[in-house]
Protein backbone atom coordinates (compact mmCIF):
# COMPACT_ATOMS: atom_id res chain seq x y z
CA UNK A 1 0.00 0.00 0.00
CA UNK A 2 1.31 3.37 -1.04
CA UNK A 3 2.16 5.78 1.54
CA UNK A 4 -0.65 9.12 1.45
CA UNK A 5 0.80 12.03 0.50
CA UNK A 6 2.06 15.29 2.42
CA UNK A 7 -1.05 17.00 1.69
CA UNK A 8 -3.85 14.03 2.83
CA UNK A 9 -1.70 13.97 6.47
CA UNK A 10 -2.08 17.60 6.99
CA UNK A 11 -5.65 17.53 6.13
CA UNK A 12 -5.95 14.59 8.64
CA UNK A 13 -3.66 16.89 11.21
CA UNK A 14 -6.11 20.01 10.45
CA UNK A 15 -8.98 17.78 11.10
CA UNK A 16 -7.96 16.72 14.44
CA UNK A 17 -6.37 13.20 13.57
CA UNK A 18 -3.50 13.29 16.58
CA UNK A 19 -2.12 9.57 15.08
CA UNK A 20 -1.54 11.72 11.54
CA UNK A 21 0.95 14.48 13.28
CA UNK A 22 3.20 11.54 14.73
CA UNK A 23 3.36 10.11 10.70
CA UNK A 24 4.17 13.36 9.38
CA UNK A 25 6.82 13.43 12.49
CA UNK A 26 8.21 9.88 11.11
CA UNK A 27 8.30 11.11 7.95
CA UNK A 28 10.93 14.50 8.25
CA UNK A 29 12.47 13.88 11.27
CA UNK A 30 15.93 12.33 10.06
CA UNK A 31 16.22 15.18 7.30
CA UNK A 32 15.26 17.54 9.60
CA UNK A 33 17.80 16.93 12.33
CA UNK A 34 20.50 16.51 9.54
CA UNK A 35 20.34 19.76 8.50
CA UNK A 36 19.68 21.37 11.80
CA UNK A 37 22.70 19.51 13.28
CA UNK A 38 24.33 20.43 9.75
CA UNK A 39 23.96 24.21 11.02
CA UNK A 40 24.31 24.51 14.85
CA UNK A 41 26.66 21.67 14.75
CA UNK A 42 25.29 20.09 18.34
CA UNK A 43 23.41 16.86 18.67
CA UNK A 44 21.30 18.46 21.62
CA UNK A 45 20.59 21.99 19.94
CA UNK A 46 19.63 19.87 16.87
CA UNK A 47 17.27 17.78 18.52
CA UNK A 48 15.96 21.19 20.42
CA UNK A 49 15.74 23.08 17.42
CA UNK A 50 13.84 20.09 15.40
CA UNK A 51 11.05 19.85 18.34
CA UNK A 52 10.34 23.44 17.73
CA UNK A 53 10.44 23.39 14.40
CA UNK A 54 7.11 20.52 14.63
CA UNK A 55 5.36 22.22 17.15
CA UNK A 56 5.51 25.76 15.12
CA UNK A 57 4.39 23.49 11.71
CA UNK A 58 2.02 22.05 14.29
CA UNK A 59 0.78 25.24 15.29
CA UNK A 60 0.90 27.18 12.02
CA UNK A 61 -1.05 24.27 9.76
CA UNK A 62 -3.58 26.41 9.12
CA UNK A 63 -1.03 28.88 7.14
CA UNK A 64 0.15 26.35 4.78
CA UNK A 65 -1.48 27.13 1.51
CA UNK A 66 -1.32 23.62 -0.35
CA UNK A 67 0.05 24.98 -3.41
CA UNK A 68 3.75 24.03 -2.79
CA UNK A 69 5.14 21.19 -1.41
CA UNK A 70 5.09 20.68 2.32
CA UNK A 71 8.79 19.49 2.01
CA UNK A 72 10.11 22.68 1.00
CA UNK A 73 7.98 24.54 3.35
CA UNK A 74 9.24 21.66 5.89
CA UNK A 75 13.39 23.01 4.73
CA UNK A 76 12.58 26.15 5.18
CA UNK A 77 11.41 26.30 8.61
CA UNK A 78 13.92 24.34 9.92
CA UNK A 79 16.97 26.33 7.89
CA UNK A 80 15.40 29.59 9.50
CA UNK A 81 15.12 28.29 13.12
CA UNK A 82 18.65 26.85 13.29
CA UNK A 83 20.46 30.18 10.90
CA UNK A 84 18.34 31.92 13.92
CA UNK A 85 19.04 29.80 16.79
CA UNK A 86 23.08 30.23 15.69
CA UNK A 87 22.91 33.93 15.39
CA UNK A 88 21.53 33.94 19.33
CA UNK A 89 24.33 31.37 20.35
CA UNK A 90 27.16 32.43 18.07
CA UNK A 91 29.17 29.48 19.20
CA UNK A 92 29.22 26.96 17.13
CA UNK A 93 30.92 23.39 17.45
CA UNK A 94 31.13 20.31 15.00
CA UNK A 95 31.76 16.77 15.70
CA UNK A 96 31.80 13.98 13.73
CA UNK A 97 31.49 11.96 17.00
CA UNK A 98 28.19 12.55 17.54
CA UNK A 99 27.39 10.74 14.16
CA UNK A 100 29.44 7.23 15.33
CA UNK A 101 26.59 5.44 14.43
CA UNK A 102 25.87 7.11 10.72
CA UNK A 103 29.58 6.07 10.04
CA UNK A 104 29.84 3.53 7.95
CA UNK A 105 31.17 0.33 10.22
CA UNK A 106 34.79 -1.01 10.72
CA UNK A 107 34.79 -3.57 7.46
CA UNK A 108 37.03 -6.60 9.42
CA UNK A 109 38.03 -7.50 5.67
CA UNK A 110 40.06 -4.13 5.73
CA UNK A 111 43.37 -3.65 6.60
CA UNK A 112 44.67 -1.70 9.24
CA UNK A 113 46.04 0.98 7.11
CA UNK A 114 42.98 1.68 5.30
CA UNK A 115 41.33 2.16 8.33
CA UNK A 116 43.35 4.51 9.75
CA UNK A 117 43.24 6.22 6.58
CA UNK A 118 39.85 6.64 6.64
CA UNK A 119 39.80 7.40 10.39
CA UNK A 120 42.42 10.47 9.34
CA UNK A 121 40.18 11.58 6.71
CA UNK A 122 37.45 11.86 9.01
CA UNK A 123 39.54 13.92 11.24
CA UNK A 124 40.42 16.45 8.62
CA UNK A 125 37.17 16.62 6.90
CA UNK A 126 36.01 16.98 10.92
CA UNK A 127 38.15 20.04 11.16
CA UNK A 128 37.61 21.75 7.94
CA UNK A 129 34.25 21.72 8.56
CA UNK A 130 34.10 23.53 11.55
CA UNK A 131 36.11 26.31 9.60
CA UNK A 132 32.79 26.70 7.48
CA UNK A 133 29.99 29.20 8.58
CA UNK A 134 26.72 27.56 9.45
CA UNK A 135 25.02 28.65 5.91
CA UNK A 136 28.30 27.28 3.96
CA UNK A 137 27.71 23.68 6.23
CA UNK A 138 24.48 23.60 5.32
CA UNK A 139 23.94 24.55 1.86
CA UNK A 140 26.76 21.66 1.65
CA UNK A 141 25.36 19.12 3.55
CA UNK A 142 21.53 19.70 1.55
CA UNK A 143 23.73 19.32 -1.92
CA UNK A 144 25.69 16.48 -1.37
CA UNK A 145 24.19 14.60 1.70
CA UNK A 146 20.26 15.17 1.44
CA UNK A 147 21.39 15.10 -2.48
CA UNK A 148 18.99 18.25 -3.03
CA UNK A 149 18.67 20.11 -6.26
CA UNK A 150 20.21 23.97 -6.85
CA UNK A 151 16.47 24.80 -7.00
CA UNK A 152 14.97 23.16 -3.88
CA UNK A 153 18.03 24.71 -1.94
CA UNK A 154 17.80 28.15 -3.48
CA UNK A 155 13.77 28.09 -2.18
CA UNK A 156 14.58 27.24 1.04
CA UNK A 157 17.62 29.49 2.07
CA UNK A 158 16.10 32.44 0.29
CA UNK A 159 18.82 32.72 -2.05
CA UNK A 160 18.92 32.66 -6.01
CA UNK A 161 19.95 29.66 -8.05
CA UNK A 162 23.13 31.84 -9.24
CA UNK A 163 23.95 31.91 -5.84
CA UNK A 164 23.67 29.01 -4.66
CA UNK A 165 25.51 27.39 -7.32
CA UNK A 166 28.29 30.26 -6.27
CA UNK A 167 28.30 29.51 -2.81
CA UNK A 168 28.15 25.63 -3.44
CA UNK A 169 31.48 26.79 -6.10
CA UNK A 170 33.42 28.95 -3.51
CA UNK A 171 32.71 26.33 -0.38
CA UNK A 172 33.91 23.58 -1.94
CA UNK A 173 37.02 25.86 -2.84
CA UNK A 174 37.32 26.71 0.78
CA UNK A 175 37.00 23.65 2.16
CA UNK A 176 39.67 22.45 -0.18
CA UNK A 177 41.99 24.91 0.65
CA UNK A 178 41.27 24.91 4.75
CA UNK A 179 41.65 20.67 3.72
CA UNK A 180 45.37 21.42 2.30
CA UNK A 181 46.27 24.13 4.68
CA UNK A 182 45.25 21.35 7.45
CA UNK A 183 47.90 18.83 5.83
CA UNK A 184 50.66 20.70 5.25
CA UNK A 185 50.78 22.07 8.80
CA UNK A 186 50.38 18.14 9.41
CA UNK A 187 53.07 16.90 7.30
CA UNK A 188 55.33 19.78 8.68
CA UNK A 189 54.78 19.38 12.03
CA UNK A 190 55.40 15.44 11.25
CA UNK A 191 58.44 15.52 9.51
CA UNK A 192 59.06 18.91 10.68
Amino acid sequence: MAEPDDKIIIKKIIAGEINALQELINRYKYQGFNLAYRICRNRENAEEILQDVFINIYSNLDKYNFTGKFSTWFYRIVYNQSISYIRKKKKVNFSLNEFEDILEPIDEEKTIEEILVNSETIKYLDQAMNELSPDESAILHLYYFEEKKVSFIAEITGFTETTVKTRLFRTRKKLYSILKRLLKKEFSDFYG
